[in-house]
C-alpha cells in the first residue's frame, strides 16, 4: 500500500475489502515499534538534541505513502524519550507492559467513547467494576466507586471541586467566607492548579512545611487549622500525599484522617504513584488510613506499568457525585449502568480500561505485587551502596523506591555542580538518566528504579560514575 487513493483506504473496510492492505500497513508499523522497544537498551534514555531532524511538512496537501509515514514514525521514535531503557532512573514514569500495548491497539481499533453506556456498553460496566474493586481494595465503603480520568491532575482537580461543593452544602454561610485547601509543601503541582481552577484565589492553597523526611506532621496541620479558625477562614480539604513527586514521601494518612474526621473536613489522598504500594503485602502498611479518605487519586499508568493514560478518581461515597456534580446527557439514551460522562469532568474519553484489563489479566495480583516489590528491593540495594560511601549522604526517607543523595562536607554550590556533572556524564557515557531534585534548599541526586530490567550492573555503573566524578 504505497499511497492511499480512495477515501475508503483511510479506514479498515467493514466489509473486509481492504483487510490485507490494512494488515500490511499496521503490522509494518507495529513491528517497527516493537523493534525499537526491543532495542531500547542501545539508545539513551533521553534523546540527544543534535540528532533531531526537521519535522517536515506537518499537514501536506497530498497524503504521503505508507513507507514515507513509517520512516517519519521511526524518526519520531528515535528522538523521543526512552522510558523502556534500563537506565531510565530519573522519574516515576514506567515502561509500558506488553499487555497494555495490546490493550491500546484494541482500544483504538474499536474506538468506543466512554462518555456514555450507549457508546461503550460493556466497557462502561468494566470501568465501573474496576473502580469498585479498587475502592474495596483500599478499604473504602460499600457505597464507594469511581471512574478513569485523563491523569492524576484531572483526578485531583475534580476531587477538590467535590470537596468545595460538599463543604458549601454542609456549612451555612460558607459562601461569605474565604475557602482554602491545606496540603504539604511537596504536594503535586496539580493541587495548586486545582485551587486556581476552582477560583479560590492566590491564597487558596496553604502549603504546610514537612519534616526532614518530607512528611506532613499532624501537629503542623492542627496549628494551621487553629490559625484559620482564628481568622474565620474555612478549610474545605486536607490533602495527604502518598508518594510525593519530588522525594517519594508518604504523609501519615491515619493521623491526618483523624484530624479531618474530627473537624468535618474532606480528606483527599493523592496516591497517584504511591497508592500502588497497597498491593504489596510487604508494604501495604505504608498506606495505613487510606480507607478513611473521602477521595483517592490512583494511577495504574505508573507502578502497574499500564501505558499512559490510566488514572482513577475513587470516591468513598459515590452518591455524593449524584448530588453535587451529575449533569444528565440529553443526547444519549439511558443505559443499564451510569453514564460516566454525567459524573466526570471529561466528556469524550478514550477506553483506557481495556489496557488495564489486559494488563491485570496477564499479570494478576501476584505479578503486580512482584513488580512493586522489585522496585523496593532495587532501591534498597542502591541505598546500601550509598551508605558504604563516606562522602555521600542519603536523604532519610524510604517510604517508596526513591533514592536521593548528596555530597557531604561541600558547599551547596559545590554539591550541585558535582551532581550536575555526574548526571551529564551518566547520560552521555552510560545511558543512565539521573535527575536532580531540590529539597529543603539543597540539591539531591535522584534515582527511582522501577523496571524489571534495572539489574545490578546498571546500578553499580551509576554509583561508580558518581564516585569517579568526585575523585
Amino acid at each position: 500500500m504505497n499511497r492511499f487513493h480512495r477515501l475508503e483506504d483511510y479506514f479498515v473496510d467493514p466489509h473486509g475489502n481492504n483487510l490485507e492492505q490494512a494488515k500490511k500497513f499496521l503490522q509494518s508499523v507495529l513491528f517497527m515499534a516493537l523493534d525499537h522497544a526491543g532495542s531500547a537498551s542501545t539508545r539513551p534514555p533521553t534523546p540527544k538534541q543534535d540528532n533531531r531532524q526537521e519535522l517536515g511538512d506537518l499537514f501536506p496537501v497530498r497524503g504521503r505513502s505508507a513507507s514515507d509515514i513509517e520512516s517519519a514514525l521511526s524518526d519520531l521514535i528515535q528522538n523521543s524519550a526512552n522510558p523502556a531503557s534500563p537506565g531510565w532512573l530519573g522519574h516515576m514514569n514506567s515502561m509500558s507492559s506488553i499487555a497494555s500495548i495490546a490493550g491500546d491497539i484494541v482500544a483504538a481499533s474499536i474506538d468506543n467513547n466512554m462518555l456514555s453506556y450507549e457508546m461503550a456498553p460493556v466497557l462502561t460496566e468494566l470501568e465501573l467494576a474496576y473502580a469498585k474493586q479498587f475502592a474495596r481494595s483500599f478499604g473504602l465503603s460499600s457505597d464507594a466507586g469511581g471512574f478513569l480520568v485523563g491523569g492524576g491532575t484531572i483526578a485531583n482537580i475534580q476531587a477538590l471541586m467535590l470537596a468545595r461543593e460538599d463543604a458549601r452544602r454542609r456549612t451555612v454561610g460558607l459562601s461569605a467566607q474565604r475557602m482554602v485547601v491545606l496540603a504539604s509543601e511537596l504536594a503535586h503541582v496539580s493541587i495548586a492548579k486545582a485551587v486556581k481552577v476552582l477560583g479560590l484565589g492566590e491564597n487558596g492553597l496553604i502549603s504546610l512545611p514537612t519534616d526532614k523526611s518530607g512528611r506532613l506532621c499532624g501537629a503542623t496541620v492542627l496549628t494551621a487549622l487553629q490559625q484559620l479558625e482564628d481568622e474565620n477562614v474555612q478549610p474545605i480539604c486536607l490533602v495527604a500525599t502518598a508518594g510525593t513527586t519530588s522525594i517519594g514521601s508518604i504523609d501519615p494518612i491515619s493521623e491526618i484522617a483523624s484530624i479531618a474526621r474530627k473537624r468535618g473536613i474532606w480528606l483527599h489522598v493523592d496516591g497517584a504513584y504511591g497508592a500502588a504500594a497497597h498491593f504489596s503485602k510487604a508494604h501495604e502498611g505504608k498506606l495505613a488510613g487510606i480507607e478513611l479518605a473521602d477521595s483517592i487519586t490512583f494511577n495504574p499508568h505508573k507502578w502497574f506499568f499500564v501505558a499512559r493514560n490510566c488514572a482513577f478518581l475513587l470516591l468513598n461515597n459515590f452518591g455524593r457525585l449524584e448530588d453535587i456534580f451529575r449533569i444528565p446527557l440529553p443526547y444519549v439514551r439511558a443505559g443499564k449502568t451510569s453514564n460516566i460522562g454525567e459524573y466526570s469532568i471529561h466528556g469524550t474519553q478514550h477506553a483506557d480500561v481495556i489496557k488495564l484489563f489486559v494488563t491485570l489479566q496477564m499479570m494478576g495480583q501476584e505479578g503486580i505485587e512482584a513488580l512493586i516489590d522489585y522496585g523496593f528491593e532495587r532501591a534498597r540495594r542502591v541505598r546500601n551502596v550509598v551508605r558504604s560511601i563516606p562522602i555521600l549522604e542519603l536523604l532519610p526517607n524510604e517510604d517508596l523506591n526513591f533514592v536521593l543523595f548528596k555530597f557531604r562536607l561541600l558547599t551547596e554550590n559545590q554539591n550541585t555542580a558535582i551532581l550536575e556533572k555526574a548526571s551529564l556524564m551518566l547520560g552521555l557515557e552510560d545511558n543512565i538518566h539521573m535527575t536532580l531534585q531540590k529539597f529543603k534548599g539543597e540539591t539531591w541526586g535522584r534515582l527511582i528504579p522501577m523496571s524489571p530490567f534495572v539489574k545490578d550492573a546498571v546500578l553499580d555503573r551509576a554509583i561508580r560514575k558518581i564516585q569517579r566524578v568526585v575523585s
